[in-house]
Formats: structure tokens, C-alpha cells, sequence
């Protein structure tokens, strides 16, 4: 592709240097017959020359020819066309110093290399669909004419043999697959798509609803085809699953998983039960304080009652020994009143409130039967329609 440009430009560069040479060690003509040719060749400093008559006429220094002033503009030009078929340009090297200039340097850089980088996939994509395809064409002429023994090659599986007579009947014409590590289909590429992957799979497992989608051999198969494409041996990294001894311990490693998740049930399952005789016990203490508490203001209130009886005794009997005294009139306390316990009472309003409730759902059901059935009589009546 770029050869051309290569020999033209190797010519070029070849008169520079030869004119520069011949520049700084000219070719001189010179009379034998007046100066020394060994002491004109050989020159040592401060050397005397001896001649034979005057040397001025007889020693001419002899010019290079000037370089033509497009030469210059001419190597640019064929650099640009190099650029250009290879796609190696000096931008994509890093040696485009007015890139540097303004700003965005970091960003023009990496813009213009993978932009080369796409070119160079191209051309390197027809090279390859071009040149090899030709090239194996012309091996396998080349074998069935000259393959006398059987010969062996490597595969994916391993080794295997042709013979001279099974390659004789194969076509001479036949569709070549060119696999290169470029473009599209290339290992980076590759590399990328496996890497989304790695991210969406989790992201789907933590949803029970995609869950139900993911394949339980996905895992296995991401990480094969992710050290298949690294160029690894899968192998020394993991297990085949369809090996007896994979089964076996998967089976093991599952039932022990149900052990587990079983002993962790039944220990939240004793734990709630655990929380629940813990809440009842605490309700029949905060009752029994209640109880204590609703029994001691009874106390007081029989007490209560007694000291007022005590006291109007005291008095009634220090009035009647008193002469001219007025007995007076007993305010009325009804302590059996305040006495009675509100339990009764409590119990009957609870009861009463719970018939009410029970009676609006019963309500609200029957609104909504009557709803459905007004919603389906439109159906009815199209259906029989």
C-alpha cells in the first residue's frame, strides 16, 4: 500500500544527503603535471604542497548541483499520501506538535487516534480479505501438487491428519473465513460486550421477576467465553459441570444450603415465638399494674369513705351532747358509685363497638356486590348480543 510513496520518498531523501556530501567533500579537477594528486586526496594540516608552475589554474573545485525548490513540498506531499494508505498518522503518534496549540489537547488526541485507530482496522480488514485469501488459495494448490505423506495439523480439539487423497477431493474454489483479531469481531471489542454483561446479569438477579429469565449455567458461560477471549486455559480457573464429581459436590454444596436456610427458619421462628411470649408476659404485667393500681384507689376510696363516716360520727355525737347545738346537714358522697369497677362497663363499649364495625363491612360488602352486579348486566346484555 504504501511502497510507492516509500521508494519515492528513499530517492528524495538520497539526493539530500548526497548533495549535503558532496557540499562539504567536493570533487576537485586538478593538471598532474603542476600540483601533487596524493597530497590533494590525503590532506594532513599545515601541509606544504608542492607544484609545478601556478596552482590557480590548475585546481578547479567543482560545484553540486542546487536542489529544486519543490523538493521539499514534494516529500511533504508524499509523507501525507503514506499517512493517509496506512493510517499512521503523526497526530496518532503523538508528533503533531500545533495540536498542542489551543486546548482540548487530551480530548483532539484521543479523537484523532481512535479515528486512525478505525483506519488502520480497515485497511488491515481488506488486506486480509484481499492478500491471505490469495495466499491460502495458493498453499493449497501448492499441496495437492506436491503432497506426497499424510500430514498433521492442530485444531481446537487437537490433533488430526489429511492424507494426499482426501485432500485431492477437496475443491480448489472453496469459501475462506477470514478471523481477524480487528474491528468488530476483534477480542476488545469482545472483551466489552462480556463486561456489560458482568454488570447486567447482577442487576437482573436482584429482581425476582427477571430472575425467573437468567439461565443458571450464565455464570459458568460468562466466565468461559471471558478467559476463552483473555487466551487462557479455562480449566486451571474452573470446573466442568458435567463432570460426575462437579454434580456430586453441587449436590452437596445444595443440600448443605437447605440446611442452613432451614436452621435459619426455625430460628426465626423461635425467635418470634420468643417475642410473642415476650409481649404477653409484658401485657399481663402492665394488667397486674393495672389491677394493683385500680385496687389501691379502691382502698382509698373505702378509706376515704370511712374517715368521713368517722368524722360525722364525731361530730353528731359532740352536737348532741352540746346544748343549743344545730346539727348539720351531711353532704352526700356516693362512694359505692366510684367504688363500682369500669371492667363491666369497658367490656360492654368495646363489644358494642365491634358489632358497629362488623355492620359497616357488612355494608360496604353489600355496596360492592351491588356494584358488580350493575358493572356485568351491560355485559351480559352484549354477550347475548
Amino acid at each position: 500500500m504504501a511502497r510507492p510513496q516509500t521508494q519515492a520518498t528513499t530517492a528524495i531523501l538520497r539526493g539530500f544527503v548526497e548533495n549535503v556530501y558532496f557540499g562539504n567533500y567536493g570533487r576537485t579537477l586538478a593538471d598532474p603535471n603542476v600540483v601533487d594528486f596524493q597530497a590533494l586526496q590525503n590532506p594532513v594540516p599545515k601541509q606544504i604542497i608542492p607544484t609545478n608552475g601556478n596552482p590557480a589554474g590548475a585546481v578547479v573545485q567543482l560545484q553540486p548541483e542546487p536542489i529544486s525548490s519543490g523538493t521539499a513540498s514534494m516529500l511533504e506531499f508524499l509523507s501525507l499520501q503514506k499517512e493517509q494508505s496506512t493510517g499512521l498518522s503523526k497526530t496518532a503518534m503523538g508528533l503533531n506538535d500545533t495540536l498542542y496549540v489551543s486546548g482540548n489537547s487530551e480530548q483532539k488526541m484521543t479523537g484523532a487516534q481512535n479515528a486512525a485507530q478505525i483506519r488502520i482496522e480497515h485497511i488491515a480488514r481488506r488486506f486480509v480479505e484481499t492478500g491471505i485469501k490469495d495466499l491460502c488459495r495458493g498453499v493449497l494448490r501448492d499441496m495437492k501438487s506436491n503432497l506426497k505423506n499424510p500430514s498433521m495439523y492442530k485444531t481446537e480439539k487437537g490433533y488430526a491428519s489429511i492424507s494426499p487423497q482426501e485432500l485431492q477431493t477437496m475443491p480448489a474454489n472453496m469459501d475462506l473465513d477470514i478471523q481477524a483479531n480487528i474491528g468488530e469481531n476483534s477480542n476488545k471489542s469482545l472483551s466489552e460486550k462480556l463486561l456489560q454483561l458482568t454488570q447486567l446479569l447482577p442487576q437482573m438477579a436482584q429482581t425476582p421477576t427477571s430472575e425467573a429469565y437468567i439461565n443458571p449455567m450464565s455464570s459458568y458461560n460468562l466466565a468461559l467465553d471471558i478467559l476463552k477471549n483473555m487466551g487462557m486455559d479455562p480449566t486451571r480457573f474452573l470446573n466442568d459441570p458435567a463432570t460426575p464429581e462437579f454434580q456430586q459436590a453441587q449436590q452437596e454444596s445444595q443440600q448443605k444450603t437447605q440446611q442452613d436456610t432451614e436452621e435459619q427458619r426455625l430460628v426465626q421462628k423461635a425467635s418470634v415465638q420468643l417475642d410473642l411470649v415476650t409481649k404477653e408476659a409484658n401485657i399481663s404485667l402492665i394488667k397486674a399494674e393495672s389491677d394493683n393500681k385500680k385496687i389501691d384507689n379502691k382502698r382509698q376510696l373505702l378509706q376515704a369513705n370511712d374517715d368521713s363516716n368517722k368524722e360525722w360520727a364525731e361530730l353528731k355525737v359532740k352536737a348532741e351532747g352540746t346544748e343549743g347545738a344545730q346539727l348539720p346537714d351531711k353532704i352526700p358522697a356516693d362512694f359505692l358509685s366510684l367504688y363500682q369497677d369500669t371492667e363491666e362497663n369497658e367490656k360492654a363499649e368495646a363489644e358494642q363497638k365491634a358489632q358497629e364495625e362488623q355492620m359497616m363491612q357488612q355494608q360496604q360488602m353489600m355496596m360492592q356486590e351491588q356494584g358488580m352486579q350493575n358493572g356485568q348486566q351491560p355485559n351480559g346484555n352484549i354477550g347475548g348480543y
